[in-house]
């Protein structure tokens, strides 16, 4: 692994006549591991944008782990990654309609790099909407017909789209049927870009729902910072199929990117990648710790965890992230933002997000059994408190639409 030869050039008597400044010299703070570990591209350590050795190896392990052809090492996240892919289609589309300025047909509920790099690229962007789920307050999926229907009026049109871009999972964990939408982009020779940046986790055990790679989506964007063991800011891009240059690719990646690429966060992908791979159990482990959490939760009154049986109205959705942990308010007389608060305060626990009508927490293979203990005994607890007693004690009082306070809940 990178990490190994990183540290292999560290318990050396190689002495640094280069960049970064720190020389690989302890400094008396928490981050000295890190500094040990940091080069730049020196003779024997490979270079990103022209790999030959370690990281050429690094990035074939992760695209033979993910079964796709090519992956790259992204330095700028998942964000850095919907920028060079659209720039990529972008250019494409250049090529191939000389003088006409191109489309892109996104999801209503797409990250706002999505818009930003559109309109970095020259592209003007068509909305196709994700279903909202009104009873939970959620984007649900990105709906097959809708996007027939575009593409369908585009052809009609004499017209095309650079490419489609959708998020699946979402932010909540809502998974769309990319089989199905992959299968429509094709009909279309329309390329399909998935936003995975929640799902890097989902093809790497039989036990989640299949990710967007398995089901033909030709650019794939996977965090590994957010449901794998990798440090923030790290990212990759997946590219399969016929339709998209890979050649564009490679330049745009080469391009968008720092020319001074961290070798630390670099380890950090491929460590992440080797750790969940070699250790199965935990897994599992995961697994048998959310599905305890999850019948804990079952009983709640007034809070509710969102389930799949939740979305069994919903056709578009094919499946539910089971890393996320979506607790819903309902009519419990108060707010998300007050839930998230309590936790906070109370017990101790920070929360990924929270809105008005729920409050989200983010599990992963590397969760503690103590921790997601704590978290299930503080939701069984504060659903215990919100009773409409406590508003009866002040009157009947209901708190204003928007307040981030929960009078229901007492001090002790």
């Amino acid at each position: 692994m990178l990490q190994d030869i990183l540290t292999q050039l560290h318990d050396s008597d190689e002495y640094p006549m280069h960049m970064p400044g720190h020389k690989r010299r302890a400094t008396g703070s928490p981050l000295d591991t890190a500094y040990g570990l940091d080069i730049t591209e020196i003779i024997g350590y490979d270079n990103l944008y022209d790999a030959q050795g370690i990281l050429k190896d690094a990035m074939e392990y992760a695209a033979n782990l993910y079964g796709c052809p090519d992956t790259f090492y992204l330095l700028n996240g998942s964000t850095g990654g919907i920028h060079i892919a659209v720039r990529t289609v972008a250019s494409m589309y250049e090529e191939a309609h000389p003088g006409k300025k191109g489309r892109l047909l996104i999801a209503s509920n797409c990250h706002r790099s999505v818009r930003a790099a559109a309109e970095l690229s020259g592209l003007t962007t068509d909305v196709t909407d994700t279903v909202y789920i009104d009873a939970l307050k959620i984007y649900g999926a990105v709906s097959p017909s809708e996007i027939e229907r575009k593409l369908s009026k585009a052809k009609e049109d004499n017209d095309s789209y650079a490419a489609l871009v959708i998020t699946s999972p979402t932010y909540e964990g809502i998974i769309s049927d990319i089989e199905v939408i992959a299968d429509i982009c094709h009909r279309y020779d329309t390329i399909l870009i998935t936003d995975e940046a929640h799902g890097a986790h989902l093809d790497l055990c039989d036990r989640y729902p299949d990710g967007a790679l398995r089901y033909g989506s030709d650019i794939v964007i996977h965090s590994t910072h957010k449901t794998l063991a990798a440090m923030t800011q790290t990212a990759l891009l997946h590219v399969q199929g016929r339709l998209v240059d890979i050649t564009k690719i490679k330049k745009y990646w080469t391009a968008m990117q720092t020319s001074s690429p961290s070798y630390v966060l670099m380890a950090s992908i491929d460590y992440a990648l080797h750790h969940i791979s070699d250790n199965p159990k935990l897994i599992d482990s995961h697994l048998k710790l959310t599905d305890d959490m999850r019948e804990r939760l079952a009983g709640l009154k007034n809070l509710h965890l969102m389930v799949p049986a939740d979305l069994n109205d919903n056709s578009e959705i094919i499946g539910l992230d089971p890393y996320k942990a979506v607790v819903f308010v309902r009519e419990s007389y108060t707010d998300g933002f007050a839930v998230q608060q309590i936790l906070l305060k109370d017990y101790h626990i920070q929360t990924e997000y929270a809105t008005k009508d729920f409050v989200l927490g983010i599990t992963t293979y590397m969760d503690t059994a103590e921790g997601l203990c704590r978290f299930t005994d503080a939701i069984l607890e504060i659903d215990d408190r919100i009773t409409q007693r406590y508003y009866n004690d002040i009157k009947g009082a209901h708190p204003p639409k928007g307040e981030l306070y929960a009078p229901c809940i007492p001090e002790n």
